[in-house]
This record gives structure tokens, sequence and C-alpha cells, in this order.
């Protein structure tokens, strides 16, 4: 999840992470809000964004990453290859934005990118 974190320090205010973190992307964040965006996104960070999925379902206990997917929010509507693509950046981009938040040098990193 390193280059994902790093993308959200040099892109965005530690603010933006934040709120990221907090309300999620649904609340439309620059770079994120159009499927092309998401798309692009997930083409350049795919393989970490399946290893944070596999990862995490291994953790949580599920039998299989599709599973873990299966259990989010909203997994059901996924209808397309690029909505699939676009539930997957989200929920990547999110968990790098918490992981951020919850560092315990979080200030410190948005310091060093300014």
């Amino acid at each position: 999840m390193r280059k994902i974190r790093n993308y959200l320090i040099n892109n965005y205010s530690k603010e933006e992470v934040r709120d990221m973190a907090e309300y999620g992307l649904q609340g439309g964040f620059s770079g994120f809000i159009y499927y092309s965006e998401t798309e692009a996104f997930h083409d350049k960070y795919e393989n970490e964004i399946w290893d944070l999925v596999h990862e995490l379902a291994e953790d949580m206990g599920f039998k299989s990453s599709l599973d873990f997917i299966n259990s989010w929010n909203h997994s059901e509507n996924v209808g397309s290859m690029t909505q699939f693509k676009n539930t997957l950046t989200w929920f990547a981009v999110e968990e790098a934005s918490r992981s951020l938040v919850n560092a315990t040098n979080f200030d410190e990193l948005f310091k060093q990118s300014a």
C-alpha cells in the first residue's frame, strides 16, 4: 500500500486525506469522481490493490478475496469491469487514507510533501 499512500501524500492535503478516511470517496474527491479516473488509478496500482485485498481477506478470515469483496457495501451493484475497478480503487484509497491518518507520524508525512 506504500505507493498508494505516497500518491495520497503527494496529491492531497492532510485535511483531504482525513476526510477520505472519515467519510469515504463517495463525497467526491478530485481524481476519483469519474470512472475514467478510477479505472486509470486501478490500472496503475492494480498489483498493490490486489495485494491489499488478499491480505485483508486472509486477516479477516474470508475463504477468498472475492468473498471479502462481496461483503463490501454496494458490491451488489457492480455490473461491469469499469464499476468493479471503481469499487476496488475506492476501497484501496479509503484503506490507504485510514492507514495514513492512524500513522503516528501523520502530520510529519504531510510537512515533508509541502
